[in-house]
């Protein structure tokens, strides 16, 4: 399919079950008009696809604020600028782990008034483990627009020559990073294994996924200087074992489309574009997240919608157009645009819009295997949140390219961001 007919489908297809799932305020705006912002140019197609069918059906203009920050943590840095410069959009589609800095900031506006008056929110509203996203202490302040989930990745032809098995891949770390080493020795020049940690959210994964915590109950300090912190850095020393090199995250997922990473740990947000870059030259599995505990759980990755306006007729148009992107016609565009879990995947079902999709995209079904497995994606309370972000990053990297043990590193770590936790 070219991309222009590509382009067409996804429209259609979201305009062809539109009015069946968008709640009726929507369908009553006229002539609203709405500024937005988001983060990362691969999104820029999806944003105007849905601003698009949203004109189309309800009459109301979304626009774009400019530059788009490159990154999240960079448009949440972007929108604290905003707010002193009076630039504020009315609606920003903020990563999931800054919703709680900007609730406390005072700048994401409370939603709850608005849900309880929307006679038909309780109907259609996220349900289950996504549900929690864009709440914080019971109350809504935000609707989850694109969920990402942790997943792994495996290139099927170096696993082959490797002498995997691809019918079977293997579903636990251990077993991942052996394949991973078996690759990279296999291999001439290739990658055996990446595992991005990329805004530290997968190594949350990892500890989260044992059934762990981030921080202690009283968040005065991190929650995983034990047991599972290790065995979480561990595992991403495992992967510096297997061959993995010092790499940015943009250079990974370049690499591994390009065919030179064996495995790689990361988010099914990236799937779509990475099959892209594969082509017919290779097939990439997908597997899911392993889950050591039976109690364990997955940080929600990901963007949820947030609304900076408090002018009352402004601020129920923003509800109506986040409520129209959480609808599953909408949602059917961010999944086959990157191979996001549905907002909604009991109303996503239903539909019947996305059953032929992923009965030919059996890759998409990994991350949705761990959709009733979410938690929120934690962020340190504070104003040094991207600065945490940061040095972790940073303990991270050292043990992945084995200039740092576990241990040193979980050591550092602890005092480090600890003191970060107190300096505010």
């Amino acid at each position: 399919m070219s991309e222009l007919s590509r382009r067409k489908f996804l429209r259609s297809s979201a305009a062809a079950g539109l009015l069946l799932y968008t709640p009726s305020i929507v369908r009553a705006q006229s002539t609203t008009k709405l500024s937005a912002s988001y983060s990362t140019r691969a999104f820029d197609e999806i944003m105007a696809s849905e601003a698009s069918i949203y004109k189309t059906q309800s009459g109301a203009t979304v626009t774009y604020a400019e530059p788009v920050a490159a990154n999240h943590d960079e448009h949440l840095l972007q929108i604290l600028r905003w707010r002193v410069t009076n630039e504020l959009p009315e609606v920003s589609f903020q990563a999931n782990y800054h919703i709680r800095q900007l609730i406390r900031e005072g700048l994401a506006q409370p939603l709850q008034a608005l849900a309880d008056a929307d006679s038909t929110w309780r109907d259609v509203q996220p349900r289950g483990a996504i549900a929690q996203v864009g709440r914080m202490e019971g109350k809504l302040y935000g609707i989850p627009f694109q969920i990402s989930v942790p997943v792994v990745m495996i290139n099927e032809a170096l696993a082959t020559k490797a002498g995997a098995d691809i019918s079977n891949f293997p579903s636990d770390w251990a077993s991942l990073i052996n394949l991973a080493k078996k690759i990279t020795t296999a291999s001439n020049g290739a990658v055996g294994g990446f595992f991005d940690f990329g805004a530290a959210w997968t190594f949350q994964a990892l500890i989260t996924a044992q059934g762990g915590k981030m921080s202690n109950s009283g968040e005065t300090a991190v929650g995983f200087d034990g047991a599972d912190g290790l065995a979480a850095l561990e595992i991403i020393r495992g992967f510096g074992e297997a061959g993995m090199v010092d790499m940015t995250q943009s250079q990974a997922l370049q690499a591994f489309g390009a065919g030179t990473i064996g495995v790689l740990a990361t988010s099914n947000n990236v799937l779509a574009g990475l099959e892209k870059q594969a082509g017919g030259r290779f097939k990439i599995a997908t597997v899911p997240w392993p889950m050591p505990s039976p109690q364990g759980k997955l940080p929600a990755g990901g963007r949820t919608g947030v609304v900076f306006t408090s002018v009352a007729s402004q601020k129920q148009a923003a509800w109506a157009f986040l409520r129209f992107l959480a609808s599953p016609a909408a949602q059917a565009i961010v999944v086959k645009a990157t191979g996001a879990v549905p907002v909604d995947p009991t109303a996503m079902k239903a539909s019947g819009l996305l059953d032929a999709f992923y009965a030919e995209h059996p890759n998409y079904l990994a991350g949705l295997a761990r959709a009733d497995q979410l938690t929120e994606w934690y962020n340190y309370p504070g104003k040094n949140t991207v600065k945490i972000t940061n040095v972790m990053i940073d303990h991270l990297k050292s043990v992945a390219t084995l200039n740092t043990t576990p241990e040193q590193a979980l050591k550092s770590m602890t005092l480090n961001v600890n003191a970060l936790m107190k300096s505010v």
